[in-house]
């Protein structure tokens, strides 16, 4: 009984979604749904042409001018239906107007990709023309009727522009009588093809360390490019390097290493940090030095994690 109550037609092109944000994790899950009424028999399409076999060129031109003023006139920026009668267009709540008028036609914006061909199997319909049939028979009373509806697929909407290349259909459909407000379908499928909802990874674009390993692989991609193709930038990445001793030697050899995409590092030394190596050996610093100085090769692996974000490195300490 509330359905049958005078409403807003813009709401038959309205949409849900539920969201959830995985904040740690900078993953999103999403699930929109396109609530569309299921009618208990089956629409059926009598015929169904492409707008350029159906009418004239000019014909046409009129017709796209018609809907661009009523959009331009319109209070919203682009209402989803309106009434296409003797070369001009009207709102769809005006039908009790001008429902004595044989030539009326159906009109909505459809967002549908198809591509527009003549075919007596009806293509598939979107949420727009599903709810509205259902208004048609709900409101106008039009169930058993044949209509004509127009799904008018323009390219572009821009005021003085004219799609010669436009996809709009036209079709004859028979409306039915009968519909349970109870039987509706419009949820979104998953990747598997099944309802459900789906994940957008957020991570390339806001995790720190995710962004810190791109930077880095992206300067290892832009010297393949520029200087030396034939870089095996996968193989830097994944060859594992032993250097025995973390002085001065040992310290500017790994951070080298690192900018030319060494990944797995481990130090051997058995030596601590003192107040004479952090200004030469440029791993270390003043905070190694405290307490007897921390062993250096425990002190150099921690160092490379701190400026590349994907290092695997390891100190061990000879006794």
């Amino acid at each position: 009984q509330t359905y049958m109550k005078p409403f807003d037609e813009t709401k038959l092109t309205s949409f849900l979604l539920l969201t959830y944000a995985d904040l740690k994790n900078h993953k999103v899950l999403y699930w929109f749904s396109m609530p569309a009424l299921l009618p208990n028999d089956s629409i059926r399409a009598k015929r169904q042409i492409s707008l350029h076999e159906s009418m004239t060129a000019k014909q046409v031109q009129t017709l796209q001018t018609a809907v661009e003023m009523f959009r331009l006139e319109s209070s919203t920026c682009c209402p989803p239906y309106f009434l296409y009668i003797k070369n001009k267009c009207f709102p769809l709540s005006s039908y009790n107007d001008v429902k004595d008028d044989e030539n009326i036609i159906f009109g909505f914006f459809d967002p549908s990709t198809t591509s527009a061909t003549s075919s007596e199997e009806m293509l598939p319909m979107g949420w727009p023309m599903r709810n509205l049939i259902a208004h048609l028979s709900i409101h106008f009373h039009l169930g058993g009727k044949t209509v004509s509806i127009l799904s008018y697929r323009p390219k572009f909407l821009r005021a003085g522009a004219h799609d010669d290349d436009n996809n709009s259909l036209l079709l004859q459909v028979v409306v039915p009588r009968h519909y349970n407000p109870e039987k509706v379908v419009g949820w979104e499928l998953n990747a598997r093809g099944k309802p459900g909802p789906r994940w957008v990874n957020l991570r390339p674009l806001l995790d720190p360390h995710h962004l810190a390993v791109q930077a880095a692989d992206l300067n290892l991609k832009l010297m393949k490019w520029r200087m030396i193709p034939s870089l095996n930038v996968e193989k830097l990445q994944s060859t594992k390097v032993l250097i025995i001793g973390a002085g001065t030697l040992g310290c500017s050899v790994a951070q080298i290493l690192l900018g030319w995409g060494i990944r797995h590092v481990k130090f051997v030394d058995n030596g601590k940090v003192s107040y004479s190596n952090p200004v030469r050996q440029s791993l270390f610093t003043l905070n190694d030095c405290q307490n007897g100085g921390v062993p250096k090769a425990t002190a150099a692996a921690e160092a490379l994690k701190n400026i590349a974000a994907d290092v695997q490195s390891e100190g061990i300490v000879l006794s």
